[in-house]
């Protein structure tokens, strides 16, 4: 499978809607394990989810709810016995405790959309100082890190844990015009940071660090690295 036909599958492979036949679902994993580009893409977009279902799931459950639920169910099992008919009692009972828990009918209540909530949990983690970033990782996860070295961390746009083959660890996401570049913190505690073998011919690079507790991997687009590294002068600001 080509880059261009799995970004088109990525749109249907959603993880509440699964349209992708057993065939395409399989080659598309595929190519997402073994590709240097789609596969982070894949996985940063799955992030950005995360973070709007997390909105999302904020938005409280209706005032009342609950003892309207109750009362139901109270009529439904009364009813049940009278009639002595337990499928269709359950089929009725469940389809309309359902419709209400959804709220459907009189009870109906839409949420309504933080825009100003949504854009504080997208951007509070653009644009982040070294120190920043590793004071969150370390405040967040109890996770040492290292910000990767000459990067530019006014390019920076995301970070957080991410997998990477079988561990959680660090990745940065950086973004500069149309290039991209997602930098993976390893630990010498998780990997044997002596055994890294290259990828000759990919847009993936190796870069050691001042600590030879850390390495970074990077997977970038673009035709060169030095995009996202800072300028001559600009180390001391």
């Amino acid at each position: 499978m080509d880059c261009k036909t799995a970004r088109l599958l990525l749109e249907f492979a959603r993880p509440l809607s699964p349209e992708l036949d057993t065939p395409e679902a399989e080659g598309l994993h595929e190519h997402l394990a073994d590709c240097p580009e789609c596969g982070p893409l894949y996985r940063t977009e799955r992030k950005l989810d995360e973070h709007f279902g997390q909105a999302v799931r904020a938005v409280s459950i209706p005032e009342g709810l609950e003892a309207r639920l109750t009362v139901y169910l109270r009529r439904g099992r009364r009813a049940w016995y009278a009639r002595r008919l337990w499928v269709p009692g359950l089929a009725a009972a469940a389809g309309l405790l359902l419709a209400l828990y959804l709220g459907f009918g009189p009870y109906r209540q839409l949420p309504g959309v933080n825009l100003e909530e949504l854009y504080h949990v997208l951007n509070s983690r653009a644009y982040a100082s070294p120190a920043q970033v590793e004071e969150w990782f370390q405040n967040t996860y109890h996770v040492h890190t290292a910000f990767p070295p000459r990067f530019d961390s006014n390019y920076l746009v995301f970070y957080d844990l991410a997998d990477f083959q079988g561990q959680r660890v660090p990745v940065l996401l950086f973004q500069h015009g149309e290039a991209r570049a997602s930098v993976y913190v390893l630990s010498a505690k998780q990997f044997d940071l002596g055994a890294i073998r290259p990828a000759p011919g990919y847009p993936v690079e190796l870069l050691s660090s001042d600590n030879p507790q850390f390495a970074f991997v990077v997977i970038y687009t673009g035709e060169r690295l030095d995009w996202f590294f800072q300028k001559p002068g600009d180390a001391a600001a």
